[in-house]
């Protein structure tokens, strides 16, 4: 049995931006999503590596707009994050404007090198 998935992007899903970084050792993966006319959050996944005993760290939080943010405020506020991630430890980040549901961001993703889909009943984690 996989583990579990750190984006589960079903039919009512709309997801609106997606960021990716990663360095040596280390990765961060963020999107902006909500389900159907919900509330948009983020969830943001950072990935790195313990070091000697090889074993893999992971850390999910989850973020939600002040109320009546507007989400392009929202939006703004992740790159920002995101820009100072990838300044401080030298590294590009990738930020891939999606507008749009599960077939969209597939399409956006599935050539990304560091993007793993799973698919619906596949298991695995992202």
């Amino acid at each position: 049995m996989g583990e579990r998935a750190i984006f589960e992007i079903g039919d009512a899903t709309r997801v609106h931006t997606v960021w990716f970084v990663g360095g040596v050792d280390w990765d961060a993966l963020a999107m902006v999503m909500r389900e159907g006319d919900g509330p948009w959050s983020c969830t943001w996944r950072m990935r790195y590596d313990h070091g000697s005993d090889g074993k893999e760290g992971k850390n999910v939080h989850v973020m939600d707009p002040r109320p009546g943010m507007p989400v392009a405020e929202f939006v703004a506020a992740i790159d920002e994050v995101f820009r100072k991630q990838a300044a401080l430890f030298s590294a590009p980040v990738e930020r891939i404007l999606i507008d749009g549901g599960a077939a969209r961001l597939r399409d956006a993703l599935i050539a990304r090198p560091w993007s793993r889909i799973i698919f619906a009943g596949e298991g695995g984690s992202a």
